[in-house]
């Protein structure tokens, strides 16, 4: 599926079982991480995961290092050559959705839970209520931040769009009725924020302030329960 949006050379593509990562270069499946050339439609390397659940990746600043979110554990993978895992963070819950910004890593639960730690692997905190102790998530999903790092938005299955500040307060919960099952969300890198939901089978789009821009893609669009989602000023002409 693809769709081009605005009038600039841009794509937006939802995958449900697996996702690019690092723009072009890198696929994620649900067995591993793979490298490929999209001009060419060729697989340079790949490596596979011995765990057959959802792996979750989110690229380092250094662009050579990718961190995986994978059950109970945080499996960090080098890039540079040859795709191959290095060191490995142990924790105590499940790791599904997971990003870095600025040498801290942000880990979902698929529960009620918001995990932050350092790269060390030490606990920073968990962001589970809003300031009045309210839930603030049910089933969090995925994870992306805003350019300039003040804002992070984690989906959510159950309760829509979680808003929080750089330091995890809570600023919003955006729901809506095109909002159903979220689990995927990416930034474009312009201040928009596209989401997937899952169950009306659509992205929504959102400015980083928290304001609807309308549905992007449909189901109409030959969606069928995506789950990830990226976007990238790559044409990639095949899934």
């Amino acid at each position: 599926m693809e769709r081009r949006l605005n009038t600039e050379p841009a794509r937006l593509q939802t995958y449900r079982s697996f996702l690019t990562m690092h723009m072009k270069d890198y696929i994620q499946g649900l067995h591993g991480i793979g490298k490929v050339h999209v001009a060419g439609k060729k697989n340079v390397d790949q490596y596979k995961f011995k765990s057959s659940k959802d792996i979750n990746i989110r690229v380092s600043d250094d662009t050579k290092t990718f961190a995986c979110g994978k059950p109970n554990q945080i499996q960090f993978v080098t890039v540079e050559n040859k795709i191959m895992p290095t060191r490995k963070i142990d924790t105590s819950h499940l790791c599904y959705g997971i990003v870095m910004k600025d040498d801290i890593l942000y880990v979902t639960d698929w529960n009620a839970s918001l995990c932050v730690y350092d790269m060390n692997g030490i606990l920073l905190k968990t962001i589970t209520n809003d300031i009045d102790g309210n839930k603030l998530f049910a089933t969090s999903a995925h994870i992306t931040i805003s350019n300039d790092g003040h804002k992070m938005f984690v989906g959510d299955w159950k309760n829509g769009l979680v808003c929080l500040d750089g330091k995890g307060t809570h600023i919003s919960t955006i729901k809506d009725n095109d909002l159903n099952g979220v689990d995927g969300v990416c930034n474009d890198g312009r201040g928009n924020i596209f989401v997937v939901g899952c169950r009306p089978y659509n992205v929504v789009q959102y400015n980083e302030d928290g304001k609807k821009i309308g549905v992007v893609v449909k189901q109409e669009d030959r969606l069928n329960c995506p789950r990830s989602i990226i976007f990238t000023q790559e044409i990639i002409d095949y899934l």
